[in-house]
């Protein structure tokens, strides 16, 4: 992966505002770069399709790069990423992604561009919690249109919460 000093990279407010500071830099992703997605089954997916966004031009997906899914990997000595710690770094409320108990690593194999930079804070809910309790953030992510993910592609989806009984289909 490259940072494109400035290269503009046009997100949407909402979008922007996912990053620490709103603040975020162009990267290239190159054949070869290895990107990650945790999801979970039936509730969010790994790609989005035209029926499911508005417009292929103006929503995409966040992915981590391969630095912050190692970082994951560290924080748990080498174990299975466990959705609390993951779930704080990445700043991921359990409305958005429930269970976290599935990762795909996807090969890019076509130069991609995408917005990267650091995690903003979220509160841990926003519906019925407490919105004062924040998880932290501060991993990477990268923000990768729709019309992009024809450049990559899966090479393993795996359980990361062995504990989870989680045998549904992946919808891409």
């Amino acid at each position: 992966m490259k940072i494109l000093r400035n290269v503009p990279f046009n997100l949407d407010q909402n979008t922007t505002e996912t990053f620490r500071y709103s603040r975020f830099e162009t990267a290239l992703l190159e054949p070869g770069d290895l990107i990650y997605r945790i999801y979970t089954p039936n509730h969010n997916f790994v790609f989005k399709t035209q029926e499911d966004v508005k417009s292929p031009d103006t929503e995409g997906m966040f992915w981590l790069d391969h630095y912050t899914y190692e970082s994951l990997i560290k924080a748990n000595q080498g174990e299975y990423i466990q959705s609390i710690t993951t779930r704080a770094m990445l700043a991921v409320k359990e409305e958005w992604n429930p269970a976290m108990s599935r990762i795909v690593t996807a090969r890019v194999v076509k130069e991609i561009k995408a917005a990267y930079g650091y995690i903003k804070w979220q509160p841990l809910t926003s519906v019925g919690g407490d919105s004062n309790v924040m998880l932290m953030g501060g991993g990477a992510q990268l923000y990768i249109m729709v019309r992009d993910m024809s450049n990559v592609t899966i090479i393993s989806d795996k359980d990361i919460r062995p504990e989870s009984k989680v045998v549904n289909k992946l919808r891409f």
